[in-house]
């Protein structure tokens, strides 16, 4: 997928491309651990989210391990690894992207595939 692949590179040029002018980021755990209280929303918010990932994160890798089709949507689960002040995390992440007309209209992060498919009400 695209946006994923321009996501984990942080090309913030390639993403702006790829997604729609209202764009919402709807952060889950991201959100979290920035403190902050709303989603991202348009260009400006994929800014702020590259933002916001730098500053957390010396270091963050993503491995994607499936990507899958929803009614609407695509399912993307990956693994990371994160390094911030001497400190490693490492786990699973989610994310749920969906397109209209060829553009990322919306994007939500979980926790795990697990909890974005119990969410979504799928199986």
């Amino acid at each position: 997928m695209a946006m994923f692949a321009a996501f984990d590179a942080q090309d913030k040029e390639r993403m702006l491309a790829l997604v729609d002018r209202d764009v919402v980021i709807d952060g889950g755990p991201l959100v979290e651990r920035t403190g902050r209280s709303a989603a991202y929303r348009g260009h400006e918010g994929i800014s702020e989210l590259l933002d916001d990932l730098a500053k957390m994160w010396e270091e963050l890798q993503v491995t994607p391990r499936e990507y899958r089709h929803l009614g609407g949507g695509v399912l993307v689960t990956a693994t990371i690894a994160a390094h911030a002040q001497g400190q490693m995390l490492t786990g699973s992440v989610a994310w749920v992207y969906r397109i209209r007309r060829r553009k990322v209209v919306s994007i939500e992060v979980f926790r795990s595939g697990a909890e974005a498919l119990t969410r979504l009400g799928e199986s």
